[in-house]
């Protein structure tokens, strides 16, 4: 197995971004160790950790998840399991930090409509083997709707729709560009996926692109950030 390190940065220029990210959110951890934010490094290395093993699985089938050798570079699984997660956070975090009864009722409506997509997506689409579109869209649809409601709520309590001080502002206005861009690009992927075409370049750096807008958003938000202290439990 010969690995090329700059011919996988050149394939995967977001590695060091998610790589950035992870010491930020350390670095920083004292301004937001007593907040609802205070397992983002868990979850950033996490994201760093789930792409690091489907890059993996993907370019060397030596380390397939799979014993099948026609699904060895199939990693879907990983990121299936990823999508889940992630969304269980934030709609965690979102719920606790909205006070407003309406936005929370939404929330909980959007944790319900994932969790049901989540089981009836299977039954249809293989949750080892293919992208689980349903789940897909309806946690990146949750996400882009509650984040906005942060924002939103924001504007009401401090006059601004944006604070730049304060985090939780930036990773929401990270995740309303990146997920708004995610559904339609997943949607195309699972469109053409029987062709067993590559995606087209125009569609990796599109999904590139909004990576970096997104981890940009949340070093912004590390960097600038003031100690945290509106988040904790109410």
């Amino acid at each position: 197995m010969e690995v090329n390190p700059i011919s996988l940065l050149l394939k995967y220029p977001f590695l060091p971004v998610y790589l950035v990210t992870v010491f930020l959110a350390i670095w920083r951890y004292p301004r937001y160790f007593d907040t609802l934010l205070r397992l983002l490094p868990v979850l950033f290395t996490y994201t760093l950790a789930t792409e690091i093993l489907g890059i993996i699985t993907y370019e060397f089938t030596e380390f397939s998840i799979f014993l099948n050798e026609f699904f060895s570079y199939y990693n879907w699984l990983i990121y299936n399991v990823y999508l889940l997660i992630f969304c269980g956070y934030f709609f965690f975090v979102y719920y606790r930090v909205i006070p407003w009864r309406a936005a929370r009722t939404a929330i909980l409506i959007g944790s319900a409509l994932l969790a049901i997509a989540a089981l009836i997506n299977p039954l249809y689409q293989s949750f080892q083997y293919e992208v689980q579109l349903g789940t897909y869209i309806t946690g990146s649809a949750v996400l882009v709707v509650s984040s906005m409601m942060y924002l939103i709520y924001r504007r009401s309590v401090s006059g601004r729709a944006f604070t730049d001080r304060d985090l939780l502002s930036w990773i929401s206005l990270g995740i309303a560009i990146f997920y708004s861009g995610f559904i339609p690009i997943t949607i195309y992927r699972n469109m053409h996926a029987p062709t067993g075409l590559m995606d087209p370049v125009v569609v990796t750096r599109i999904l590139q692109v909004l990576i970096f807008v997104m981890y940009g958003c949340i070093l912004v938000g590390l960097w600038r950030m003031r100690p945290q202290r509106v988040f904790l439990s109410n």
